[in-house]
């Protein structure tokens, strides 16, 4: 998936973290599926100030899981989403996580 345009003037502070292809990707699916602006977003935006509802949610769940082709957890203690951080972060695990058992 390609970045959505824009990416490129996230916020600075956020600049080494969000540049990588996770967090592009993760900001490129929430800005597609919430269709927003992705300058806007940055890994410290939470998902409420977003109006980020719970279907929404399932849904941009749903396009990360294929995306990475990872599962995430159902239960909030192992995989918080309040801000786009908890999100990046737990994606990343998930994919080391992943690419530990198949190595």
């Amino acid at each position: 998936m390609a970045p959505a345009p824009g990416l490129d003037t996230i916020a600075a502070t956020d600049a080494a973290d969000s540049d990588e292809p996770v967090a592009r990707t993760i900001f490129a699916i929430v800005a597609n599926e919430r269709k927003l602006d992705p300058a806007k977003l940055t890994l410290d935006s939470r998902l409420e100030d977003l109006d980020i509802e719970s279907v929404d949610l399932v849904e941009i769940i749903f396009a990360i899981e294929d995306e990475f082709d990872i599962d995430i957890p159902q239960d909030k203690d192992d995989f918080k989403l309040e801000t786009m951080r908890d999100i990046v972060d737990g994606v990343r695990g998930l994919i080391a996580a992943r690419d530990a058992q198949t190595s």
